[in-house]
């Protein structure tokens, strides 16, 4: 019988100002869309869209900012590591969150995200993985918790539909799918 691999995810972290960059540049291409759209602004024969020149520079800064971004990798831990993990961090008596998780929703989620920062099978310590980011912001770090809770108790059932019968039907909602004998 095969092993289960451990699901993992990886985290997109940017460096700097791109993020917010990247909306400015975003919100402004869309304005100039609706603008041209509307016919607002007026283009003469041969000249580039504002929308157009604008969606090239997003595109230009989005590319530079995956160029300089940190990748993180998170891990799903082991349902032996959960147990331990959760008894640790208790539910606190008559908050109803920390009730509907069963642990203590404050402490666990950081203890769970420097558990599954260590990918399974090596020894590296996962504070120490955290510390060697930097300093990161607590946005970063809140990317990186909600990660580690999403990859260890995310759904992970694959879709079961046929996703070619989706677009066919979007395409044409009234058409039958052809059987594949024809």
């Amino acid at each position: 019988m095969s092993k289960i691999e451990r699901r993992r995810a990886v985290v997109t972290l940017y460096q700097g100002n791109y993020e917010a960059e990247l909306a400015s540049l975003m919100e402004k291409a869309m304005a100039a869309q609706r603008a041209e759209e509307s016919g607002m602004t007026q283009r003469r024969a041969g000249t580039k869209s504002q929308a157009m020149a604008l969606a090239a520079e997003y595109d230009a800064l989005l590319a530079k900012a995956e160029e300089d971004a940190v990748k993180v990798t998170v891990w799903a831990i082991s349902n032996n590591e959960w147990g331990p993990l959760a008894d640790e961090h208790p539910p606190r008596e008559g908050d109803a969150k920390d009730n509907t998780f069963s642990v203590n929703m404050k402490t666990f989620p950081p203890a769970l995200l420097r558990l599954a920062l260590v990918e399974p099978g090596t020894n590296r310590d996962g504070e120490q993985i955290l510390a060697d980011l930097g300093d990161i912001s607590r946005i970063h770090f809140l990317k990186l918790e909600t990660a580690a809770w999403n990859v260890n108790v995310g759904d992970d059932a694959l879709p079961k539909f046929s996703l070619v019968s989706l677009l066919q039907q979007a395409k044409d909602p009234d058409s039958k799918q052809q059987p594949d004998s024809e």
